[in-house]
């Protein structure tokens, strides 16, 4: 009989432990899945927020812009040229217009690539930031 109560009292012991550090888990869980909704809303705005007032026409060719690095470093030539391959319009494409009224910036800032869009303005080269932006 004492074993039984031993065995029993033992696994009880035994469930509260792995409950509790169970829990414990949980709640580290919780507590870094907060932290990290808290990092994404924190980059994440809305289009509202962005007041981004752009009117590129569409078929309109973009300029490409690129950072310095993209020349002076091997690997981010490459990725140059495979960003020109996507996003460049070849000059009389069929339906693309004769004019650029926009441009897209490349730029590389603690080894991740920024994408940006700006609208010409005017003849001068007034811009004005216009699409969505990200990083890679």
């Amino acid at each position: 009989m004492k074993e039984n109560d031993n065995d029993e009292d033992e696994q009880k012991f035994q469930r509260s432990i792995y409950s509790m550090i169970h829990d414990e888990e949980k709640e580290k869980l919780i507590a870094q899945h907060k932290m990290l909704m808290d990092q994404i809303r924190a980059r994440v705005y809305t289009m509202g927020e962005l007041k981004l007032t752009g009117n590129c026409l569409k078929g309109s060719r973009p300029i490409l812009s690129f950072d310095e690095n993209f020349s002076r470093l091997p690997h981010y030539a490459l990725l140059k040229e495979l960003l020109t391959q996507i996003f460049g319009v070849p000059n009389k494409h069929p339906k693309s217009k004769p004019f650029f009224d926009h441009v897209y910036t490349f730029s590389v800032l603690d080894n991740r690539i920024w994408f940006r869009n700006y609208q010409i303005l005017t003849e001068d080269g007034g811009l004005a930031e216009i699409g969505l932006k990200f990083r890679r």
